[in-house]
């Protein structure tokens, strides 16, 4: 294992040493298939066990002082952009982006853990703001990836979907395409998101439900202390 961990890092650095290495972006086990016609920017980030896949052109992955562990980014088209601000930490996520022309951003601070995010159809985005918290097992999805025809029309297009800032969202829930979740709000684990939620409210269930209004929340947790 080590060997091939070394073998892998060398061709990373014999291949693309300035994308690489601008900023002082550490890599260790990562790995680039598809650049040609494509690119990957870093700066200042660090990037373990994680692989960054092109199948198209003119894509662009745009990463600055981030961490990525463990993930996979995955392009599929042409012309999509995915950008990951500074300080956001990603764990066990997959990325996938089909299509044409879509995108994919993570605003600053915001952690995210071992789900999936889903970009399809044309021009479609998919917005996450900044220091949002996203538990394990999250599902954001902005198209349903096979058709749903009636009388010969395309009846399910994919819609894009917009996360404020420092929204909270639980475990295991899951975001459909064409909604818009307000700053500061929280979404209970499990719970099937199909419609927008407003700003500040507390929401569960499947599909969820406005619970409380005029809510905040805050990463520490003074059960712990």
């Amino acid at each position: 294992m080590i060997i091939k961990d070394l073998l892998v890092k060398g061709w990373t650095v014999l291949w693309h040493p300035c994308r690489w290495f601008k900023g002082k972006t550490i890599v260790l086990s990562s790995r680039v298939k598809g650049m040609r016609g494509n690119s990957l920017l870093t700066d200042k980030c660090l990037l373990k066990k994680s692989q960054f896949v092109f199948d198209g052109k003119d894509n662009c992955i745009n990463l600055t002082g981030c961490e990525v562990y463990n993930c996979t980014l995955f392009l599929r088209g042409d012309g999509h952009r995915i950008v990951i601000e500074d300080g956001v930490r990603l764990y066990n996520m997959q990325i996938k982006i089909i299509g044409s022309g879509n995108s994919i951003f993570i605003g600053q601070k915001s952690t995210l853990g071992s789900g999936h995010i889903v970009s399809g159809g044309k021009r479609i985005s998919i917005r996450i703001g900044k220091n949002c918290m996203i538990a394990d097992g999250v599902d954001i999805w902005s198209t349903d990836t096979h058709s749903v025809l009636q009388d010969g029309k395309l009846i399910n297009e994919p819609e894009s979907i917009t996360i404020g800032n420092h929204v909270w969202i639980g475990k295991d829930v899951a975001i459909l395409k064409g909604v818009t979740i307000g700053d500061n709000a929280v979404v209970g684990m499990r719970s099937l998101v199909t419609k927008d939620i407003r700003p500040c409210t507390l929401n569960a269930g499947s599909p969820s439900k406005e619970l409380r209004e005029g809510v905040d929340w805050g990463r520490r947790n003074p059960d712990n202390e």
